[in-house]
């Protein structure tokens, strides 16, 4: 009877209510993170885990600037600047509430559930990442990518407090810190 898509700016509920296998009602299930306008501002999923909840993924803006820049979250200590939520792993509950859960996200585009319901995304891109990566999506991690960070410091956040972003660091010891 119906199937649930992710937009740039929503997660949209298609419903067929009269049977023709043609969609007759689009429903804002969700909504609530960034869009500057900027083209790389893609949303990957949904996808179901285990427990009922629709997850999401959420690309970094690049090189954001002009009327883009009126659009942004800033954290002032880093001075990152972002659409909202972007770079981000979400979660959407059963009753539609948005749940920020991971940060460090660049280009999420492969995102699915292991046979046990835990979440996993591939990061297709990002600074510092030679091939595609696989992460385990949990509440609070941080996996590479500092530009989601604009968004730590916002209401329902899971990270907070990073000061500084070590920069020429290599990866092993990066991960040590």
């Amino acid at each position: 009877d119906s199937l649930f898509t992710v937009q740039r700016t929503e997660l949209t509920q298609l419903r067929d209510s009269d049977g023709d296998d043609v969609a007759d009602e689009y429903l804002t299930v969700a909504k609530g993170w960034g869009v500057t306008g900027h083209y790389h501002e893609y949303a990957y999923g949904p996808k179901l885990d285990g427990a009922g909840n629709l997850w999401l993924t959420l690309n970094i803006g690049l090189g954001l600037k002009g009327d883009e820049l009126k659009r942004t979250v800033h954290e002032p200590a880093l001075n990152y600047r972002q659409g909202l939520w972007r770079g981000w792993g979400m979660k959407v509950t059963p009753d539609g509430d948005l749940i920020p859960v991971c940060a460090g996200m660049r280009s999420p585009s492969g995102l699915n559930a292991n046979a046990s319901g835990d979440m996993f995304y591939t990061d297709q891109q990002g600074n510092w990442v030679g091939t595609n990566t696989l992460h385990h999506m949990r509440e609070g991690a941080f996996f590479h990518h500092a530009e989601a960070l604009a968004s730590m410091n916002q209401p329902g956040s899971t990270i907070h407090g990073v000061e500084t972003v070590p920069d020429g660091v290599p990866f092993p010891d990066a991960v040590q810190l």
